[in-house]
């Protein structure tokens, strides 16, 4: 009987090893199968990613080249209007009294001009990688291209909307405007009391009223009408001001040479102060653009017009229509850019309003 029993244990013992050898070989074949379709999937992944990335690479590129050419465009058409601004054109300037000279210029065309050179050499030399480190800090390559891509593209888009067709108002359009109907307050009911003194027939001849010199604070106006001051425009706000700033365009740090005052489109423009119109015309990102010389070392330039009113050569003064306000150039709505110089000097113009 205990012979008997100890067969049975064997028996059971051999069968419940054979079973889970069995099962372990099985296991092992399925895990085996497992790993090779993860494998082959992770392949497929990695060949799906890969041609993603090529994909969106080819398309990145493709809108660097674009960007490239067209930001070196907009710095050429940069230094097109400094070289424009330092043009006296061939006329006489008449020297200033130092109170009537700006103060506190910071910078020069000639520094301007040196930044533009430098930035074009920086632009030139850049590669598609070295730009993309500045636009997508995303570790995965896949999505640092399609975020390359994306940016780039709409950074083009802007760059390339240009709604500069030139526009000049016909002549039957008044090329001078008032804007300020102040000159109203002459009529003073003064003269009304001679009338009293009439008693006296041989006093008629009154000098009192001739001898006053109310003739001599004209001189005053007659100077300032020659220095650029005042509002150009009606506008809402100042919308960006003079100095360094992130370029709403280019999204790159850039000197704002003027100020940009925003405005109702077809909202009129005055010239500033007395001089000639050196040019009136499209210039590049600018749009439609007005530049005065004033004579005496000062120069004014208008920006981004919808309509130009006052033509090259002819003479203005202080508050003459010159043009409309509108989005013209390279901007992102309608506003008038105002810049003012004063021998090759920029001058930030707010604090000639």
């Amino acid at each position: 009987m205990k012979h008997t029993w100890l067969l049975l244990m064997a028996g059971c013992l051999l069968s419940i090893s054979q079973l889970s050898g069995q099962n372990y070989e099985e296991f092992k074949k399925q895990r085996e199968k497992e790993q090779q379709q993860y494998s082959q999937q992770e392949d497929k992944f990695k060949a799906n990613r890969e041609a993603e990335y090529q994909a969106f690479r080819k398309a990145y590129e493709a809108e660097f080249e674009r960007y490239k050419k067209n930001y070196l465009a907009y710095l050429n058409g940069e230094m097109d209007v400094l070289d424009l601004m330092a043009s006296d054109d061939g006329l006489t300037i008449k020297s200033l009294p130092k109170n009537k000279q700006p103060k506190g210029v910071s910078s020069t065309i000639a520094d301007e001009q040196s930044k533009l050179r430098n930035e074009i050499k920086y632009i030139t030399r850049t590669t598609p990688d070295e730009l993309l480190k500045d636009i997508s800090k995303s570790k995965d390559k896949v999505q640092q291209v399609k975020d390359g891509a994306s940016q780039l593209k709409a950074w083009n888009e802007a760059m390339e909307k240009d709604g500069t067709p030139i526009q000049t108002l016909s002549p039957t359009v008044p090329t001078v405007a008032t804007p300020k109907p102040e000159v109203k307050p002459e009529p003073k009911k003064e003269p009304k009391a001679e009338p009293q003194k009439e008693v006296k027939p041989a006093e008629k001849p009154v000098a009192k009223p001739e001898t006053k010199p109310e003739a001599k604070p004209e001189a005053k106006p007659e100077t300032d009408t020659e220095i650029p001051q005042g509002k150009p425009t009606q506008y809402t706000r100042l919308s960006s001001k003079f100095g360094p700033r992130i370029h709403p365009i280019t999204k790159k740090q850039s000197t704002h040479k003027g100020i940009d005052l925003a405005a109702p489109k077809m909202t009129p423009i005055y010239a500033t102060a007395n001089g000639v119109i050196a040019f009136s015309g499209t210039q590049g990102g600018y749009g439609n653009f007005i530049k005065i010389n004033h004579e005496n070392g000062y120069k004014t330039a208008y920006a981004h017009m919808a309509k130009l009113v006052a033509k090259k050569g002819s003479q203005v003064k202080k508050g003459d229509l010159i043009g409309y306000v509108g989005s013209t150039g390279q901007s992102t709505g309608n506003h008038l850019h105002y810049e003012i110089y004063y021998k090759d000097k920029l001058v930030d113009p707010e604090k000639t309003l």
